[in-house]
């Protein structure tokens, strides 16, 4: 069973079709939250009043407001692909901070789904979904085996592949926007992996001031999905 708290993490978790199993809301904050109260009690979710809400959220400040649920993974089989669809694929990133940052931005810039590797990433727990603002529980996720292989079936569905280079000839201005677009980011210390960087149709180079050449992937990650968003 999953946990995660935040007032915007819990507001997206009871619009989505994940299972819940309890809200709890921190004694003496019931008339703030009404709201999120009034919302699972519609979904017959069971609504609980603690006093010990640091005990049952550790990791965070939890804002008086926590759930308990059911995460789920979306199946790669169960996306649907148009011209006009656009993912995120996640090569390593370890930072649950950098991770829920990246998914915040896949939220809030319309991203169809992100694919992840389902060993050495960053696993979805609390501090990811808090740091997503709830886009953990907007946006679909999928986990492969593979992340090449994931490369290799989504090209059959027709999206083209893009990655980040200091050296990449395209500019963001450039980058298409009449197809299907997957911008894929790689880990925090050594970036995409060789083989799925080259197996990418664009590279492309954000430009900086010149003082300091490099992003923090969540960063990095916001200003490409801005750049790829469909007009």
């Amino acid at each position: 069973m999953a946990k995660l708290y935040g007032e915007h993490a819990v507001a997206a978790l009871l619009k989505s079709d994940m299972p819940v199993h309890g809200l709890y809301i921190e004694a003496g904050r019931e008339k703030v939250y009404s709201s999120y109260i009034q919302a699972a009690k519609a979904k017959k979710i069971s609504v609980n009043i603690s006093q010990k809400m640091a005990k049952i959220f550790p990791q965070g400040r939890h804002q008086g407001i926590g759930a308990e649920f059911d995460f789920r993974f979306t199946s790669l089989g169960d996306i649907q692909f148009n011209d006009q669809s656009r993912f995120l694929m996640l090569d390593r990133v370890q930072d649950p901070h950098n991770f829920g940052a990246c998914l915040r931005s896949a939220a809030a810039f319309g991203v169809d789904a992100v694919i992840i590797p389902s060993r050495a990433h960053a696993p979805i727990n609390e501090v990811v979904h808090q740091s997503s603002c709830g886009g953990s529980l907007i946006v679909p996720i999928v986990s492969v085996n593979n992340l090449n292989q994931a490369m290799s079936e989504m090209k059959d569905q027709g999206v083209w592949f893009i990655a980040t280079s200091e050296h990449g000839s395209t500019q963001m201005t450039d980058m298409p926007k009449d197809r299907s677009l997957c911008i894929v980011m790689g880990s925090e210390g050594e970036g995409v992996r060789q083989k799925l960087f080259d197996g990418c149709d664009y590279q492309v180079k954000i430009h900086t001031s010149g003082q300091l050449s490099t992003l923090n992937v969540s960063v990095a990650t916001g200003i490409l999905l801005q750049n790829a968003q469909v007009q």
